[in-house]
């Protein structure tokens, strides 16, 4: 599946998120209040060859890719739910506000909207 994408200033791959772009394969490696919280979706899988090595690559899209904090979080949050073997590295590239928000609206609806993209409702 190919994405149309632009570079953004960062070096992050920045592409454009739809409904299509979420592989059924990896829909549940997030809760919908992990996503929320984090700014992170799953993308499916990609396999990187190098020599003889065949690597599994997470892809993600992610709000805040240059947050090494978020992005430490959102590896631990996938290793917990596929286990180690899972897959080897993360894939990020970065999805904007907008696309996020409907997106995940879109695909995984819930009744109470207080948790919109990291920010808990007061």
């Amino acid at each position: 599946m190919t994405h149309p994408w632009k570079q953004s200033s960062s070096g992050i791959a920045v592409i454009k998120l739809t409904p299509e772009a979420l592989a059924a394969e990896t829909r549940a490696v997030f809760s919908v209040e992990t996503m929320r919280e984090l700014g992170v979706v799953p993308l499916g899988y990609e396999f990187e060859r190098k020599m003889f090595l065949k690597r599994r690559l997470l892809r993600v899209g992610m709000l805040r890719p240059e947050s090494t904090v978020e992005l430490d979080r959102v590896e631990k949050a996938a290793r917990a739910k596929l286990g180690g073997a899972g897959f080897h590295a993360l894939k990020v590239v970065r999805v904007t506000q907008d696309d996020f928000e409907r997106t995940v609206s879109e695909c995984f609806p819930v009744a109470d909207r207080s948790t919109r993209s990291g920010r808990r409702a007061a």
